[in-house]
């Protein structure tokens, strides 16, 4: 096998919906992730010299964690979707978990030789391998010649990985669509759903309480989640970058002794070591300021085992949530009901604030649901963060952004005008 690699940060270009009228984007596009560009690169040098008409299979081995999967999906769907689309082209993802990744984590569980071949070897902390060591020095073998044991026989398992993986595991994509003025919710759609009695006959039938133009669009294949486990870690983020921004600062300077004290001590503070003991202080922090979550409205779609909606559920009533979870993968610990990310419905669990939760709300009764859309707007000024596949927007630091309004919805192929999926190669059928 031949192998090109693309190694870049994975920060976002966000582009404003002022910045889109200017580029003539024919659909509201996730962020651009750097590696775009990059990616679309190495993608038409693959397809050079290949005769029309042919199919062409590319295998793109993703080694990293839940940002990288992220990431990388943002550049995928632009890359299917922008007028740099490239026909006649078949993708097959092999996901290899370097750092958190709970993609990995849900297949290694569901397929035992994923789980003992990739899964393990990557990324357990306790993995060990015997291997015979060469003495360059005293075989009289000059030291750039030694042979890497440990990165072969990691290449060996990637190269068995890409071609003995045959099984794809379709995972739904989904995408959320935020607003950071409030938008229009149409009233009319209380007083419909108010009234509709009986299953609902079709999707298309289920009106839209929201339908503007969103701010951004942010694609999903895990998970979504808002609340104050969400707001906790945007606070902890920015009190991170602050630390470090001021620690830059003190950096590019002529500094007098007690400034060489004070940059010695958070340089100190910044290692790796101290960091459990620096976010419990965040979180001191965060509890003492008493920060209050958003009065958040939701209106939701119920979805029956097809994926097809059968009810739409409004609560008039504004409520608070401590947390508010749609999930398409299923995590270890999770509360509720296990996802199943090849079906067209999300897992929705909520847990009401304890000042709300006596209050009659369907939610209360029944904190878990299937759901195929979902539609929330919170009251007056008030905005908040959401956390898509381990990526937190607004992006920390952004002081007093936030949300007021979401939709998440499925994303569409606009050829097929069916859900997109991301497919995932394995050994075994991940739902056998």
């Amino acid at each position: 096998l031949s192998h090109e690699a693309i190694q870049d940060d994975l920060t976002y270009t966000l582009i404003t919906p002022e910045q889109r009228k200017l580029t003539y984007e024919k659909f509201l596009l996730p962020p651009e992730p750097i590696m775009y560009e990059n990616l679309v690169d190495k993608v038409k040098k693959t397809m050079y010299g290949l005769s029309p008409g042919k199919k062409l299979t590319i295998r793109m081995a993703l080694m990293g964690g839940d940002k990288l999967m992220h990431s990388f999906l943002c550049a995928y769907i632009r890359l299917l979707f922008s007028d740099k689309k490239i026909e006649n082209l078949r993708f097959q993802m092999f996901v290899i978990p370097t750092s958190l990744n709970r993609l990995s984590a849900y297949i290694a569980r569901q397929d035992s030789w994923y789980k003992n071949h990739i899964y393990t070897p990557f990324w357990s902390k306790h993995f060990l391998l015997p291997w015979t060591h060469i003495d360059a020095y005293e075989k009289d073998v000059d030291p750039l010649d030694e042979p890497l044991e440990m990165s072969n026989f990691f290449l060996d398992l990637v190269n068995s990985y890409v071609r003995e993986a045959k099984q794809t595991l379709n995972l739904k994509v989904w995408k959320c669509n935020v607003f950071e003025n409030s938008a229009t919710w149409e009233l009319k759609s209380d007083k419909r759903d108010s009234k509709r009695k009986g299953v609902v006959s079709s999707e298309m039938l289920v009106q839209s309480a929201i339908s503007e133009e969103a701010t951004q669009v942010l694609p999903f294949f895990q998970r979504l989640e808002i609340g104050y486990r969400v707001e906790l870690l945007r606070y902890c983020e920015t009190e991170e970058l602050k630390l470090k921004n001021q620690v830059k600062k003190l950096s590019r300077r002529q500094l007098n002794q007690q400034e060489q004290n004070e940059y010695m001590m958070l340089r100190a503070e910044l290692r790796l070591e101290n960091k459990a003991i620096r976010w419990k202080k965040y979180e001191t922090l965060f509890a003492k300021e008493r920060t209050t979550l958003p009065e958040i409205k939701l209106r939701f779609v119920n979805a029956d085992l097809e994926g097809k909606p059968i009810k739409v559920v409004c609560d008039a009533k504004h409520m608070v949530f401590t947390q508010l979870v749609l999930s398409n993968v299923p995590h270890y610990g999770d509360d509720g009901f296990p996802s199943d990310p090849e079906k067209p419905w999300l897992e929705l669990y909520s847990k009401a604030a304890p000042s709300h939760s006596t209050k009659k709300s369907t939610l209360n009764a029944e904190p878990c649901q299937h759901v195929s859309r979902v539609e929330l707007t919170v009251r007056g000024n008030e905005k908040f963060s959401v956390l898509v596949d381990g990526r937190l927007f607004p992006k920390p630091g952004d002081s007093g952004k936030g949300y007021k309004s979401l939709v998440v919805e499925k994303m569409m192929d606009p050829d097929s005008s069916k859900q997109l999926v991301f497919p995932v190669q394995t050994f075994f059928p991940a739902n056998a």
